[in-house]
């Protein structure tokens, strides 16, 4: 039986902007800019924009991201 590659098959990672996630979550665009600077939230910058993974954020709404 072959093998698969097990990254082959994983989904991309979903990334969202500042404004998204704020409209997700329901709180301001400067919360998340807060929580992303202080490290709440991991986010990356992405062509000179931040972007948060959709887990990330989820995590973070669900009190699993330190």
């Amino acid at each position: 039986m072959p093998t698969q590659d097990i990254q082959a098959t994983a989904p991309e990672p979903r990334f969202v902007t500042l404004v998204e996630a704020a409209w997700r979550t329901g709180v301001s665009e400067d919360t998340i800019r807060r929580r992303v600077k202080d490290g709440t939230i991991p986010a990356v910058l992405l062509a000179g924009k931040w972007r948060i993974r959709e887990d990330h954020l989820l995590g973070w709404v669900e009190g699993k991201v330190a």
